[in-house]
């Protein structure tokens, strides 16, 4: 199914109405990390049909609070990481000599919305400081070629690899092989992208929208920073190579934190969703 706005209500609505006409449970979910915008142009609608669904589950404390403000009762259920591939790899502490490769990743979509452009922007002011500082960007999108050509501009084409698209292994790889993983997104909800970094023992340095802070706590799991400010952005990734009990704290407390999005822990939230849909329906 969509994961949200109206590309998603259009999927939804048949099926909670096809529900209804077979007397069948529907559990709706929705994802996405617009829904603000769009439920202010399309409560109506949206309530008088998900009023039908017998449970709207949301991934994440975000969610829950927006589709509150709107008068819509909702169930957390979270995104599920796989623990067994996405495993903790030791390392080493990010090499004190500035000239030796450290290397940067950036693991969502090529889209405005997830922010690559910030992250070449804070590449390009560390230059100078850090020669060996690399930055991997993964996936692909509509902002492929404005990029390049921005790492052109911004002379830094040397220094940021577009990776394309990678399968889940190679997503794995990437995590575990880099230093820091960066999620400069404009907006955001419970990025499966932020939870897989965690569980590989990779800090993260991410913008404070959407589910981001219902995910991570500044200095606890992770560095988070305003949306937008890539001296801030630059600053959090200057202030992970500079301080090596930070980022070795945060490797671990990181770890730890995402045992709660384990499988078998999101398997019983959805069992009680279904079940309790179920129970409504008789």
């Amino acid at each position: 199914m969509a994961n949200s706005g109206w590309s998603w209500y259009l999927f939804a609505v048949p099926a909670i109405h096809i529900g209804r006409m077979r007397s069948t449970a529907v559990v709706v979910n929705y994802r996405g990390g617009e829904a603000q915008q769009f439920l202010q142009h399309a409560v109506r609608r949206v309530k008088a049909s998900i009023n039908k669904a017998q449970a709207l589950v949301v991934p994440s404390g975000y969610l829950r609070q927006v589709f509150q403000q709107f008068g819509m009762a909702v169930v957390v259920v979270p995104n599920i990481v796989d623990l067994d591939r996405f495993r903790y790899r030791q390392r080493k502490a990010i090499p004190d000599n500035a000239t030796d490769t450290i290397e940067l990743f950036f693991p969502r979509h090529l889209e405005y919305i997830y922010g690559a452009d910030l992250a070449i922007e804070a590449v390009a002011q560390l230059k100078s400081k850090y020669p060996g500082l690399k930055l991997k960007l993964a996936g692909a999108g509509p902002e492929h070629n404005k990029l390049k050509q921005m790492t052109e501009d911004l002379q830094v084409a040397d220094r940021v690899e577009f990776l394309g698209s990678m399968s889940p292994d190679q997503m794995v790889e990437a995590y575990q092989s880099a230093h820091i993983v960066i999620n400069p997104s404009r907006v955001d909800n419970m990025p499966n992208a932020l939870i897989e970094s965690l569980a590989c023992g990779t800090p993260v340095v991410a913008c404070r929208v959407g589910g981001v802070p219902f995910m991570a706590n500044h200095g606890e799991q992770a560095l988070l920073v305003t949306a937008e400010k890539v001296d801030e952005l630059k600053e959090a990734i200057d202030t992970l190579i500079r301080q090596p009990d930070l980022y070795e704290s945060l490797r671990q407390q990181g770890r730890q934190h995402v045992e709660q999005w384990g499988w078998q822990t999101v398997r019983a939230m959805w069992l009680e969703v279904y079940q309790q849909a179920l129970t409504e329906n008789r």
